[in-house]
Parts: structure tokens; C-alpha cells; sequence
């Protein structure tokens, strides 16, 4: 009896010690903030502002900075990323991470981060505009011709909707070209009477074959931080190969 009482003594001592605990929201914010995610994030946000808006004007590299920090900055995408270290990571583990962060080795690992992130942000860039710009072989020699105008590709059956801080739309884009669209980007303009104060985009994956049509939906806000006032709106197709 005795023994049976030392065994499941020890027994329980090991479980115990292997239990994990899991990783509270506000660890994990720590642990991110610690590794400076934030800023890696946001160096990122730069190095594909400064890749894809080289040699543009002012006002063209704000539309892309700000598309992209609404879409990959760290207020965007800090909920999924709270998560995904919540889901991956025990306490112990974070703990442990953050104890490692705190020494100097740690310490100089962290001040490389943003530097890394922003070189490999300009380098990927870079990689996607020069894979975008070559023109694959079809053998179709329409799909070597003059590229889609933006009145081949028509906006259409577009509706608002709101909840809470957020705007969205839904629409249909027509292709009205002989050729398959690929690379399709849609604008929404907002107004406010006849000044323009406020602009979110989509990128259409995959192609529109001649004479057929693809749904899109625009998101503009988000909790927090709605879009700017507005009373009118216009869309425009602005890419398209």
C-alpha cells in the first residue's frame, strides 16, 4: 500500500511538472513588444513603400504607405498575431524566451531585427515587381498586345454597407477586353461634397477571362478607426495586364 501511495505521489509530482500553461494575451503581447515585432512590422510597411514607390511623387507613396500599413502594420495585424503566439507558445516557453531576450546576446539580436526585417521587406518587393513584370509565353499572340484599359474593365452592381466603424463594399468587375485581365487592382474614392478625403483598395487574385466578371469586397476601416467622413464615392479600376 505503501509503495502504491509513493508511486502515485511521484506520478503526480512528474505530471505537474510537465503541465503547460497556457499563454495569457497579455504575456504574449509582452513576448511580441520584447521582440520588437512592431517594428519589425513596420519596417517592413517601409521597405515596400520605399521598393514600390520608388521615384514616385509625394503623393502617390503616401496611397501606398498608407494601403500598407493598414493591411500588414502592426495595428492591423496585432489580434492574429496575439493569437498565433497564444496558440504556439506555453508560458513556460515565453518565460523562458523573454529571460534569453534580457541578456546581451539576446539584447543584440533584438537591435538587428528591424534592420533584417527592412532589408528582407525591399528585397521580397523587389523579387515580386521584377517576377510582375515579365510576360510569360502563350503562344497566343493576343496576349501579347497593348494592355487592358481601365474602360475594358468595368465596375459594377457596387453596394455600402456599415458595421460599426467599419465601411464596406461589394461590387462585380466586367471584363469587356478580348483578353484575360490579370493583376487587377479596384479603387475606392471617397468624397466629402467635391474634396477627396479618403481612398482603400483590393487586389483581385487569379485572372478575368474575356467577357466574364469577378465579385470583390473593399474594407475601409476598422474597429477604432473609421474611415474619413464621407457622402459620395467612385471606383476605378487601376491595374490590369
Amino acid at each position: 500500500m505503501k509503495h502504491a501511495i509513493k508511486t502515485f505521489f511521484f506520478a503526480t509530482i512528474l505530471v505537474s511538472s510537465v503541465t503547460a500553461q497556457a499563454t495569457t494575451k497579455e504575456l504574449a503581447e509582452k513576448y511580441l513588444r520584447a521582440t520588437q515585432v512592431p517594428e519589425m512590422l513596420q519596417a517592413q510597411v517601409d521597405g515596400y513603400t520605399d521598393q514600390y514607390a520608388k521615384g514616385q511623387d509625394p503623393v502617390y507613396r503616401k496611397r501606398i504607405h498608407d494601403f500598407l500599413q493598414r493591411t500588414m502594420g502592426w495595428d492591423a495585424l496585432k489580434e492574429e498575431y496575439l493569437g498565433l503566439v497564444q496558440a504556439t507558445y506555453t508560458e513556460q516557453e515565453i518565460n523562458a524566451l523573454l529571460r534569453f531576450i534580457n541578456t546581451p546576446l539576446g539584447r543584440s539580436m533584438q537591435g538587428k531585427n528591424t534592420t533584417f526585417a527592412n532589408k528582407l521587406a525591399a528585397l521580397s518587393a523587389k523579387r515580386v515587381q521584377d517576377i510582375s513584370a515579365e510576360k510569360l509565353p502563350t503562344g497566343d499572340d493576343s496576349q501579347d498586345q497593348a494592355d487592358i484599359t481601365a474602360t475594358e474593365l468595368i465596375v459594377t452592381k457596387v453596394e455600402k454597407f456599415q458595421s460599426g466603424d467599419q465601411v464596406y463594399f461589394t461590387g462585380e468587375i466586367q471584363n469587356n477586353s478580348k483578353k484575360m485581365a490579370r493583376g487587377v487592382n479596384v479603387e475606392a474614392n471617397l468624397f466629402l461634397g467635391d474634396r477627396f478625403v479618403d481612398q482603400y483598395s483590393t487586389y483581385i487574385s487569379g485572372g478575368i477571362a474575356p467577357g466574364a466578371s469577378r465579385l470583390f469586397k473593399i474594407s475601409c476601416g476598422c474597429k477604432g478607426n473609421p474611415p474619413a467622413e464621407h457622402d459620395s464615392y467612385k471606383f476605378q479600376v487601376i491595374a490590369g495586364y
